[in-house]
């Protein structure tokens, strides 16, 4: 995938941008917001100065910009709504923006879709289900520890490139293990261990985890546990 397009001119975001308060839905959006859909930004012309507005992160990993009202309120959209009402023309429910690659930062049109609610259900449970139980097991494991070693940030990247999973299906996966995990671990752990929580997993991987060479689990091939 090539670097997106980043506009710096007010005529190339006029050119190539639709005005926010245009979009079906968003008239009540002050006026110098646009959305460039094919790459998937929001530039503020404010002052006659082109801003590419940086957008936050939900919890759910989806990313949203901060906007202002017609009323001088603040108010904020989520970037696929935008992205999709400008490509579509409409987003409503019951319908809801899938996208396609799993990557939920990934907001170029191209990789947005409207499904009806249930396909979008659908399609989420098919992602979810694509481990076996020590699989999932064993990626929960790896998740809490990357986490607990202060790399929260990279855990669902990481993981989710190892498992070829989407990256948003990742803390599903973990949640899917239940407070058993560690106990369905077959390959190397001990068996029969009593559940530790997440604050102790750090201190008791040190024991427990099975090791490769010199290495120890963040690159162990887990790979043969996957269908």
């Amino acid at each position: 995938m090539s670097a997106p397009k980043i506009y710096t001119t007010v005529e190339e975001v006029i050119k190539n941008c639709k005005p926010i308060n245009s979009l079906t839905g968003f008239n009540h959006i002050r006026p110098y917001y646009y959305v460039d859909e094919q790459n998937g930004h929001v530039y503020s012309l404010y002052g006659n100065k082109v801003v590419r507005r940086k957008p936050g992160t939900t919890k759910d990993g989806y990313l949203f910009l901060p906007l202002r009202c017609m009323d001088n309120t603040n108010c904020a959209a989520q970037l696929h709504t935008l992205v999709a009402t400008a490509r579509y023309g409409f987003y409503t429910a019951p319908h809801e923006v899938n996208h396609i690659n799993g990557d939920r930062t990934d907001n170029r049109s191209c990789n947005l879709e409207i499904l009806t609610r249930t396909a979008h259900a659908a399609k989420g449970r098919r992602d979810h289900r694509t481990l076996s139980d020590e699989a999932r097991c064993m990626l929960a494991f790896e998740y809490y520890h990357l986490a607990l070693h202060g790399r929260s940030k990279m855990a669902a990247g990481e993981i989710a490139k190892k498992y070829d999973i989407p990256k948003y299906a990742v803390k599903y996966q973990a949640m899917l293990a239940g407070d058993g995990y560690l106990d369905k671990l077959k390959d190397g752990m001990v068996v029969s261990v009593q559940h530790r929580s997440p604050t102790t997993l750090a201190a008791y991987s040190q024991d427990v985890l099975p090791t490769h060479g010199t290495e120890r689990v963040g690159t162990w091939q887990s790979e043969k546990l996957i269908r």
